[in-house]
């Protein structure tokens, strides 16, 4: 198959018809990494208020961990 019709939906129907998918990969696929980065920035900005670097790493942790429990 084409990169194109390359999705969980398509490779799914695929496997339950008895079958094996065989799709070339994308070519750039977006870094889920960079989605990560992106969408903590855009939550938490991208500035941290403590100026000491040990209170910089608290402050980071703690966002993360509300983060993590409140998605």
């Amino acid at each position: 198959m084409d990169s194109a019709f390359l999705s969980r939906r398509n490779t799914r129907f695929i496997a339950n018809s008895g079958t094996h998918p065989y799709t070339a990969l994308k070519k750039n696929p977006i870094n889920p990494i960079e989605r990560v980065f992106s969408a903590y920035k855009h939550r938490f900005r991208s500035e941290v208020a403590s100026k000491i670097r040990r209170n910089q790493n608290v402050e980071v942790l703690y966002r993360v961990a509300v983060w993590n429990r409140y998605p």
